[in-house]
């Protein structure tokens, strides 16, 4: 449903600009695009497309924050086909470099779409990196929440291991994604654990950590030396070296043999405790 207040609005922007350019008063880019922007949120997209005349005539530099809002205005209409082609014409025509926020918008909207556009947004993930722009927490999530609605669990899982929700302290993203994975009879691996544990420990929430640290050691196959480590280390940084001197004196007990790492990390606390 449109609502008319806000059309109302953006067609007195256009019109305020139309005056604006009959006196002959001096435009910039920014207001340019500000035009360009209230034609695609009326549906227009077609005039925003109008207003790159303004931009040749003035010889005003259009950039990469232009064509994002007249790709998002493609996709706002629905036209998918003609937002994809503009995009990839950008980069191969040196018009612009699509950037970070290009990437999320083409991304986060086709992640919405049919189970078959996923493909092309994990191509996009994958361009994104070659070309070293570093993906956001935004990106991720549009990717991830459109997997997790097309039961992609193998493609979440790995993802939620490469960006490590919780190493940009979305502890509660990170943990509704994990939450759905298991609505699903999803069984999460130790990649998936071992983000959930290494990010409780660097938010200081040590109790949450240990209690999925206890629940694994109940299941004995999915505890091993490494997970271990990120516990002992987790709660050294902490400040809780006597519970991570427990644990590591466990370690014989069970049978497993500490490694360079952890003999390292107990004896910075050792040193720290003022041993």
């Amino acid at each position: 449903m449109v609502n008319v207040k806000a059309v109302k609005h953006y067609s007195a922007v256009v019109s305020l600009f139309g005056e604006m350019w009959k006196l002959g008063i001096p435009t910039d880019k920014f207001i340019l695009n500000i035009v360009i922007n209230s034609y695609c949120l009326m549906h227009h997209a077609d005039l925003g497309f109008s207003v790159l005349a303004i931009f040749f005539k003035t010889g005003i530099p259009f950039d990469v924050v232009t064509f994002t809002i007249l790709i998002r205005g493609l996709f706002a209409e629905n036209n998918v086909k003609d937002a994809i082609h503009l995009f990839k014409k950008l980069a191969r025509e040196n018009i612009c470099e699509p950037n970070e926020v290009m990437y999320a918008t083409v991304m986060n909207r086709l992640s919405k779409r049919a189970i078959l556009m996923l493909d092309a947004v994990i191509s996009l993930l994958k361009e994104m990196i070659q070309k070293g722009i570093p993906p956001n927490i935004v990106t991720y999530s549009s990717l991830i929440d459109g997997l997790c609605k097309s039961s992609k669990w193998d493609d979440v899982r790995i993802l939620f291991c490469e960006m490590g929700l919780f190493e940009a302290g979305r502890i509660d993203t990170a943990q509704k994604f994990f939450a759905e994975m298991l609505s699903v009879g999803q069984r999460p691996d130790f990649c998936t654990h071992r983000i959930l544990l290494s990010g409780y420990f660097k938010n200081g929430r040590v109790k949450e950590a240990m209690s999925l640290f206890h629940k694994l050691e109940r299941k004995f196959e999915e505890t091993d030396i490494q997970l271990y480590g990120i516990v002992i280390d987790g709660l050294c940084k902490n400040v809780k070296f006597g519970e991570a001197h427990l644990i590591f004196e466990k370690l014989f007990v069970i049978g497993l043999h500490p490694n360079v790492v952890i003999y390292t990390t107990m004896i910075n606390g050792f040193c720290q405790e003022g041993f």
